[in-house]
């Protein structure tokens, strides 16, 4: 197995500026929290714009970034997935990917 890593970008690199989903390109801004306390980030469609609240430790930045891409995938796409199965995996995605340094 390969294990020269040397040179790819990993998950805990920093949230990118642009992520292109299903042929769209959103744009990643770091900003204050929702008006919703409970949230931590926004997908917002109409302005191809992810948000990620400025204050979360990197990983959670990372993981909440997964979450929304995940939420617009599933408006994209009309899947009507409850918000409890996007959280799931959010967490079991982001779990694998970080902790088996997986890239692609």
């Amino acid at each position: 197995m390969d294990n020269n890593f040397e040179g790819k970008r990993f998950i805990m690199d920093g949230l990118p500026k642009n992520v292109k989903i299903g042929g769209e390109v959103f744009e990643v801004v770091e900003a204050e929290a929702a008006l919703d306390p409970r949230a931590f980030g926004e997908m917002d469609y109409k302005k191809a714009r992810l948000v990620i609240d400025k204050d979360l430790k990197p990983a959670a930045k990372m993981s909440v970034l997964l979450h929304e891409i995940l939420e617009a995938i599933n408006y994209m796409n009309q899947l009507n997935l409850e918000h409890r199965t996007i959280m799931t995996l959010e967490h079991d995605l982001y779990q694998v990917l970080h902790d088996n340094q997986l890239c692609f």
